[in-house]
């Protein structure tokens, strides 16, 4: 829920996990994928955001546009339709 938060106020996210789920944060383009347990690239992708600027709102407008595609209205309640109707048609 944080890496939506962010989005909202183009904000780029760090994530670490072993299995990335990349419509939520896919690398260099709506944040950083560091690999799990290392500190060292965490702690370079933390200070490669803090110092660059334009890289940090490259991200976080990517972030952004992906919090509007993934929440708009129209596609949820579109998606929300599609799952009554195949359970009507079971």
């Amino acid at each position: 829920r944080s890496i939506f938060e962010a989005g909202i106020y183009k904000i780029p996210s760090i994530l670490s996990l072993i299995d990335v789920v990349e419509d939520v944060v896919e690398d260099m383009v709506t944040g950083l994928v560091i690999p799990e347990k290392n500190a060292k690239e965490l702690a370079n992708g933390i200070t490669k955001l803090a110092e660059d600027e334009t890289l940090r709102n490259k991200l976080g407008a990517a972030a952004f546009e992906r919090f509007k595609k993934i929440n708009n209205p129209k596609r949820a309640g579109k998606d929300v339709l599609e799952v009554y109707q195949k359970l009507l048609s079971k």
